[in-house]
């Protein structure tokens, strides 16, 4: 479809990473040519099961290297969600006299969900940790109730980078006031948007637990990590057949752990996360520079503790899913929100908590565009001049 100004040519140009980041060809073909190699189950005693199982360990090293932790730290779940799932399992566990859980306003649906479970069948105190106005974890208010239920807190759970705006919470700071008010509280860190783009030390910050998902690094989807501080206290949330260290049960998959560390060597590199930034923060300011000449309110705007490939937009007077469907006809994928909220706000008896991170008059006006590595400047000016070009048709249709 021809647009004023524009090129004949739909291209075909993805803006939406945070959801779902798509596979190298390279690491694809490599998969593909391991599930023929790597077939035997890692279980079996006789050679090609125990090539399998020095796959997954090789893969597991590799991944333990990179975070500065332990093999036996690392749990290789399904993904995010299970392990998330299994950390509230855990918490109920561990659970004795403390009675306070403390969750993060804006959390995941699986940490929010769980959560509000966990309350209910313990007959729990569910708090909610607000967000200041840049979109983070409030430290005084955290501070305020870490001083208020001190010894009583069980856990608490939160972000290291949101999915809705991109925003990095301190992570050291938190752990600072763990330490100080309530040194006994297990603390839940999901860094599914985090790995890649941030990189904090796991064993410095004393966190318990941190979620992680292989698709949002390139890997397939299917595999995710959990990393847990003390094994020896873990209670496995699926039992069975005693994989992985009687931890979890289930027949390992040695090529999507394989995959796995690829993708974490070839998108994560620590080298990489530099250089990464400042390339994303001059795609981020020229497409925002670019949108100029309409009138737009950029929610996410102090680069200090912002990730500058996730942008959350809005256009006044325009629905966010609206203009997401007029972007589609050139070629350009972009969201309005987590795809998993999405999911669950359609979903009858699912429990989601606090108000929207978007007020209104933002709160259904917006999109959540990403940026990576991959993009081009060229890319960027297109994607602005199709916003402009459809926020003028519709706002002239108004």
């Amino acid at each position: 479809m021809k647009k004023d100004n524009m090129s004949t040519e739909k291209l075909n140009l993805y803006f939406d990473a945070t959801a779902t980041k798509p596979i190298d060809a390279d690491l694809l073909a490599e998969y593909c040519a391991n599930l023929k190699t790597y077939y035997a189950n890692p279980a079996a005693v006789y050679d090609s099961g125990l090539a399998s199982k020095k796959l997954i360990q090789d893969a597991l090293a590799d991944l333990a290297k990179y975070f500065g932790v332990e093999s036996r730290q690392l749990l290789v779940t399904s993904g995010a969600t299970e392990s998330t799932n299994t950390v509230f399992y855990n918490f109920a566990k561990r659970h004795r006299q403390q009675d306070v859980i403390l969750l993060g306003a804006g959390e995941h649906q699986a940490s929010q969900i769980a959560a509000y479970r966990l309350a209910k069948d313990l007959n729990l105190k569910l708090v909610i940790v607000p967000l200041a106005d840049d979109y983070r974890l409030n430290l005084s208010e955290l501070e305020n109730l870490f001083k208020q239920y001190g010894e009583r807190i069980l856990a608490l759970s939160n972000l290291s980078v949101s999915n809705e705006t991109g925003t990095i919470n301190d992570l050291a700071a938190i752990s600072r006031l763990l330490k100080q008010y309530a040194p006994k509280a297990l603390w839940h860190v999901d860094d599914v948007q985090g790995w890649g783009k941030i990189y904090f030390d796991f064993t410095e910050l004393k966190v318990d637990y941190v979620t992680l998902a292989g698709h949002k690094i390139g890997a397939p989807k299917g595999i995710g990590l959990l990393y847990i501080r003390e094994p020896k206290y873990f209670q496995p949330f699926i039992v069975g057949g005693g994989q992985q260290n009687n931890l979890r049960s289930g027949t390992e998959n040695p090529p999507l752990v394989r995959a796995l560390a690829l993708a974490n060597s070839k998108h994560c590199a620590l080298a990489e996360l530099d250089k990464n930034w400042k390339h994303l923060s001059k795609l981020r300011n020229l497409l925002l520079t670019e949108l100029k000449p309409i009138d737009y309110v950029c929610h996410t705007a102090n680069e200090a503790w912002q990730y500058p490939g996730l942008l959350a937009l809005s256009f006044k007077d325009i629905r966010g899913e609206v203009l997401l469907h007029s972007l589609e006809r050139y070629g350009i994928a972009v969201s309005t929100s987590s795809s998993c909220h999405n999911l669950a706000a359609g979903t009858k008896n699912q429990k989601v908590f606090g108000e929207p991170i978007f007020k209104e008059p933002f709160k259904d006006n917006h999109l959540r565009i990403t940026l990576t590595s991959e993009h081009t400047e060229a890319d960027i000016k297109y994607l602005a001049n199709a916003i402009k070009q459809e926020v003028n048709l519709l706002r002239s249709h108004k």
